[in-house]
């Protein structure tokens, strides 16, 4: 089956170019080409191009090629029907404004007001054309719906350091040819209620080309929430980890507690004695500080001999290098640091990792 050059083949009469109906009144009035043939010729069905030729002839009153011809001009999408919303009209500007001016309102609610003042009722379609096509003083091309992101956009040291991270990335794969199994995880916070539908990402208008970092919208509050913490690598074979997270219960809470103290004596009882270890020869802890205070010896060493002051350390004492820091539970809502460790770090991830 043959097809035009303009659109591949018609489907009607009214979307067939003005050029292929000239072709099939040409072909079928001067060298009578049965329809069934002009379709295979031009693509054009046999039913659509009997409509053309007979649509031709009523319109023009007679078979004369030329009255044919001039019956085939553009009319109107509609003809005798005003367009409810002109392009360039008081209506149309207004509508955008108001668009613009209430961005995080949807076409057919921001526009509401302008088609109020004016007596004029409109489909969403409509606005939605006089949004995407129409043109005003302030703004000169397409009005758009958009998410703007919830984190800002990244400078230029943030954009280069995760260049850097991704070729890292990528050197590490070619260096093991591939014998690397790269484990990735994150968690996400879902919200649900007013202005929070497809996990709070509200749309927001603005013109076609502009940046979303630019648009902010009121925080709504949400009716609930909860977290979502998963992790995932290339091998499939191992069940991947995850887990949802609510707030506490006060029993929850207090049993964290609990282990956050025994926790933190367990860490204050190995760091006291790694401090310890690191003053008797042949332990790992007094091998690990010799290690580390000569390597700061010798870089000390090579400033000197350069005549550089700036960047010379003292050495370290077990003290410093064996610490002991209490850990506590954060003061937010959400998932904290100590839950984290507790649920997802120990029960979740590092099994996961020795798994793989």
């Amino acid at each position: 089956m043959a097809h035009h050059h303009l659109g591949g083949r018609s489907r009607g009469a009214n979307d067939t170019p003005t050029a292929m109906k000239a072709a099939v009144i040409t072909m079928h009035l001067f060298f009578q080409v049965p329809f069934t043939h002009i379709e295979a010729k031009t693509g054009v069905s046999e039913s659509t191009a009997t409509k053309i030729y007979s649509r031709a002839r009523q319109d023009a009153g007679n078979e004369d090629f030329h009255d044919m011809l001039a019956s085939l001009s553009p009319k109107s999408e509609r003809p005798g029907r005003v367009p409810k919303v002109k392009q360039g009209s008081k209506l149309s500007h207004e509508i955008r404004q108001d668009i613009l001016r209430w961005e995080d309102y949807r076409f057919e609610e921001a526009a509401a007001p302008a088609l109020h003042k004016h007596g004029v009722k409109a489909a969403r379609s409509l606005i939605e054309r006089v949004a995407h096509q129409h043109t005003d003083p302030l703004c000169h091309g397409p009005i758009v719906r958009g998410i703007p992101p919830k984190k800002p956009a990244l400078n230029a040291s943030q954009k280069e350091a995760r260049f850097e991270h991704c070729s890292w990335l990528e050197d590490l794969i070619k260096r093991t040819q591939g014998k690397v199994i790269i484990i990735c995880s994150d968690e996400s916070r879902k919200q649900f209620g007013p202005g929070h539908s497809g996990g709070g990402k509200a749309r927001v208008s603005r013109p076609m080309g502009k940046d979303a970092n630019e648009y902010a919208i009121p925080e709504k509050s949400a009716k609930f929430s909860f977290s979502f913490w998963g992790a995932m690598c290339s091998d499939d074979r191992i069940p991947r980890p995850c887990i949802v997270w609510e707030p506490e219960s006060q029993e929850q809470k207090d049993e964290l507690e609990k282990k956050l103290i025994k926790d933190n004596e367990d860490a204050k009882e190995r760091a006291e004695r790694s401090q310890r270890n690191a003053n008797i020869q042949g332990t790992w802890e007094y091998n690990h500080m010799k290690s580390v205070n000569y390597k700061i010896r010798g870089d000390n060493e090579r400033l000197t001999q350069q005549g550089i002051q700036k960047g010379r350390r003292y050495t370290r004492r077990p003290e410093q290098e064996f610490k002991y820091e209490v850990f506590t539970r954060g003061k937010g809502k959400g998932m904290d640091a100590a839950w984290y460790a507790n649920n997802i770090l120990k029960l979740l991830l590092y099994p996961y990792y020795f798994a793989v």
